[in-house]
């Protein structure tokens, strides 16, 4: 069965992006959970970044956070995101989140779809209606997206479209489509430029996986150099948000406390594997903040094999 034309597939991310609508219209669903990162951390710097573009200024010295704050100093903060700079002054904090996790929704279900054809042509298999129209939205809700939007990590939410297309972009240079290292230096500039440097260790090696067997089976070898050059290209991009960020940390009080201390309760144990194929499976075996290590995608990888 052929895959769905794209006006189909249109009407069905259309559908899911006004579902998720809804409730963020007429409530504070964006916000759900008191204390999450939504609330604490994200609003206060939006809040601020609006601020500061609204009166022509470019969003770097934050004076409210205690005795002030280089605002390029946080690379989680998104202050050279393009959709961000161009939203933020005009709807403001609130509004923002609320547009930004519907419209990056609705994108990853695009960079998905992108990832799933790429994926079945290069192994060679035909794409199907199940693979394209059910697997590709069920990757790009997953459990990761669903549980880091309920953490308030909205970073992650706008990093997460373009580390698909990452790995979509990897996909089609592999088989042999040059141009595809461009898309690729694209969507990784993107993904870290968006407030997704955390997810680029995890980002990089989940696409690393596809497009090492895709090379093994089509043993394309040239294809490394499109590939690669992507890659460089895209970190360089991403170097617009990343260096600052390491030489204004390096400069703070922070850089000299103690931080693996900090960090213990959110280290990756090879308990938490499981979590790709069983949802909750990290609040099971008694994760600190289990959110932090959902990475389920059980059912849409099963839906593909199927497929």
């Amino acid at each position: 069965m052929l895959c769905p034309e794209p006006r189909a597939y249109a009407l069905l991310t259309g559908l899911v992006g006004l579902a998720l609508a809804i409730p963020l219209a007429f409530g504070d669903a964006a916000f759900a959970g008191a204390g999450t990162d939504a609330l604490s951390l994200v609003l206060p710097h939006y809040a601020f970044q609006a601020q500061a573009l609204r009166s022509g200024q470019w969003p770097l010295w934050n004076p409210y956070l205690l005795t002030g704050h280089p605002e390029l100093a946080g690379a989680q903060w998104g202050v050279a995101y393009p959709p961000q700079v161009l939203l933020l002054p005009w709807v403001g904090a609130g509004w923002y989140i609320k547009v930004s996790l519907v419209a990056h929704a609705v994108v990853a279900m695009w960079t998905a779809r992108w990832l799933v054809r790429s994926w079945l042509a290069a192994v060679g298999v035909p794409a199907s209606a199940l693979a394209v129209g059910w697997v590709a939205p069920a990757i790009a809700l997953s459990g990761f997206w669903a549980a880091h939007t309920r953490a308030g990590h909205i970073q992650f939410a706008q990093a997460l479209p373009w580390f698909i297309g990452v790995a979509a972009a990897g996909l089609d240079a592999c088989r042999g489509r040059p141009r595809a290292g461009v898309a690729l230096a694209g969507c990784l500039g993107l993904a870290v430029v968006a407030g997704g440097p955390q997810l680029a260790p995890f980002g990089l090696a989940g696409a690393a996986m596809p497009w090492t067997i895709a090379l093994l089976t089509s043993r394309r070898w040239r294809a490394l150099w499109p590939l690669g050059a992507g890659l460089g290209l895209g970190l360089g991009l991403a170097a617009v948000q990343v260096l600052p960020s390491l030489e204004l940390t390096a400069e703070s009080a922070r850089a000299r406390l103690p931080m693996a201390t900090f960090a213990q309760g959110y280290q990756w144990q090879w308990q938490y594997l499981p979590s790709l194929a069983v949802p909750d499976w990290p609040r099971s075996v008694g994760a600190r903040d289990p959110w932090e290590f959902d990475t389920w995608i059980g059912a849409p990888l099963v839906a593909l094999a199927l497929a």
